[in-house]
């Protein structure tokens, strides 16, 4: 379905007061308003958001439409699909109020700087695997479709796992975690990739049934997240 242009002032409007937000959530949970490593997550975050934004807009403005679509398409989305959209919902969020309260409230966990600085580069990284997806695969909506005209993506990040996509996701929270100095955080992670793992092998029943190709690229490209491992 066709998506009317949006304009990217919009979009990056959005992005900002949402990783603003982030950064209030992430403090309020902690007790403090003055948690440096929340508010430098929300700003590396925010800017590498605002740069994937204005890429993909660039190239792909249809896809750009899209993407800024709810992920809940209606009566022809599959139930299982929009369980599994909310499930990611509930998980992320619930991942938004661990940080604060196991390093601020509770004092449970205690990281090396080193490895927080470390956070930073791995969620930035996870952004970038998650925009070569993006711009690698025109057919990738927020939802489970294969449109009619569809093009199987088969490069760049798609030459080594088949959904580069939910990899980065995955990245990104636990470079955060990381980042914030959580070892809550990065368990809970682990239940994050859970359900995107899920969700991804319902999804490839769908596109080897629908996607003409795509049972020979899954024999060629083994590994759905993690080269070498699954």
């Amino acid at each position: 379905m066709p998506h009317a242009p949006v304009p990217l002032a919009r979009a990056l409007a959005k992005i900002t007061l949402g990783m603003a937000g982030v950064g209030g959530l992430l403090c309020a949970t902690a007790g403090t308003w003055a948690w440096g490593a929340a508010w430098l997550l929300a700003l590396v975050t925010a800017v590498a958001l605002a740069a994937l934004a204005r890429g993909l807009a660039r190239a792909n403005p249809g896809l750009f439409a899209a993407r800024q679509a709810t992920p809940f398409r209606g009566p022809d989305q599959p139930l299982w699909d929009k369980i599994a959209v909310a499930l990611l919902f509930a998980t992320m969020g619930l991942w938004l109020v661990i940080p604060g309260l196991d390093v601020h409230r509770l004092g449970l966990s205690k990281m090396p700087l080193g490895l927080q600085v470390f956070g930073t580069f791995v969620l930035v990284g996870g952004l970038r695997v998650m925009y070569l997806a993006l711009i690698h695969n025109p057919n990738l909506l927020p939802h489970v479709e294969v449109p009619g005209a569809a093009r199987l993506a088969a490069s760049g990040p798609y030459a080594q796992v088949r959904h580069p996509y939910y990899a980065g996701f995955i990245l990104f929270y636990a470079g955060a975690s990381l980042l914030l100095g959580s070892w809550l955080a990065l368990g809970w992670t682990g239940v994050i990739a859970l359900v995107f793992a899920g969700r991804l092998v319902r999804e490839e029943r769908v596109l080897l049934a629908e996607m003409a190709g795509y049972a020979d690229y899954q024999a060629q490209v083994t590994a759905r997240l993690v080269p070498g491992l699954w």
